[in-house]
């Protein structure tokens, strides 16, 4: 609500598919930080883009259906993560389930978005500086 201040939801993963890494195509990042070419005025280009899918649960048969589903997406091309996440708590009846996808493009992500089930709720970001290592997110 738009009453208080903002709430924290704090998920429990329940499944992690992460794709390995080339080393070739891991950013620089000297000292363990990441070199970034940044000017103050311009926005950055989006390294990763990412659908966050939520449904209502009736029992484990939708997480099973969202653990298939990610192992699913896990062998599509230019999948890089993908997790399926359930609240924390369980208080005011939140009983959603979410499935996370991270996509190394716009094409791979638009083609995910394209298969997913129609009517299906999904929030939609783009990121920033992704954080990785060669064993992947």
């Amino acid at each position: 609500t738009l009453k208080g201040k903002p709430k924290a939801k704090m998920f429990a993963a329940q499944s992690t598919v992460s794709t390995p890494v080339d080393p070739a195509d891991l950013p620089s990042s000297p000292g363990g930080w990441r070199e970034v070419e940044a000017d103050g005025v311009n926005i950055l280009d989006p390294e990763c883009f990412m659908i966050m899918e939520e449904a209502a649960t009736e029992g484990s048969e939708d997480l099973a259906a969202f653990e298939a589903a990610l192992e699913q997406a896990a062998e599509a091309p230019g999948f890089k993560f993908g997790t399926v996440l359930v609240p924390d708590s369980k208080k005011d009846g939140d009983s959603k389930v979410s499935l996370v996808q991270v996509w190394d493009s716009k094409s791979a992500f638009e083609a995910a978005d394209a298969a997913k089930a129609p009517g299906s709720a999904a929030n939609y970001f783009e990121g920033t500086l992704v954080l990785t290592t060669q064993k992947g997110a």
